[in-house]
């Protein structure tokens, strides 16, 4: 019997290809490059990661520098982290690693909680000029209420179009 409306970005989920299972969300590989396919093209815009190092955050990681590639840019700077043991201070860190802040920052992580102590750390070392000039950007597995609620209890300040929470929808 066929298995529809799985929900997981998990590559297991997908290959082998299993013609009776039917993904409502694409694969965290495939949503990366599409979320980054959304983001300046040119090739002084510097796009940090922070993945979780397991492999689907390599997945995600490997999709981020095959679109930056192709495109004639680079992963500005990464970091990564074992899942459930995020350090917004270490992620901080990694982004900051190269010679100039990035403009957009990527997190993939299974905790919507860890951007948003992502975001106070970024605004805490910053001030609000150098953070309000940043985007920060996440997938989809990202639960979007508690997301609201730890940006509230951290009172991490979010302006429009600042905050990107990615929604892919797969092919067929």
């Amino acid at each position: 019997a066929p298995v529809v409306g799985a929900l997981s970005g998990a590559l297991q989920m997908r290959r082998p290809f299993v013609e009776t299972l039917i993904n409502l969300r694409p694969s965290n590989a495939d949503e990366a490059y599409a979320l980054v396919s959304n983001l300046p093209v040119d090739k002084s815009h510097r796009v940090s990661l922070v993945y979780e190092d397991d492999p689907e955050g390599e997945a995600v990681l490997t999709a981020m520098k095959d679109y930056q590639r192709s495109v004639g840019n680079r992963v500005y700077t990464s970091g990564a982290f074992e899942p459930g043991a995020f350090d917004p201070a270490a992620a901080a860190d990694a982004i900051f690693a190269g010679e100039k802040i990035p403009e957009t920052v990527v997190l993939y992580s299974r905790s919507a909680a860890d951007l948003a102590a992502l975001m106070k750390e970024v605004e805490n070392r910053l001030g609000p000029e150098g953070y309000e000039a940043m985007e920060f950007a996440t997938f989809s597995d990202a639960d979007a209420e508690e997301l609201h609620h730890s940006l509230a209890a951290l009172s991490v300040s979010v302006k429009p179009g600042q905050l990107i929470l990615s929604q892919v929808v797969p092919d067929p």
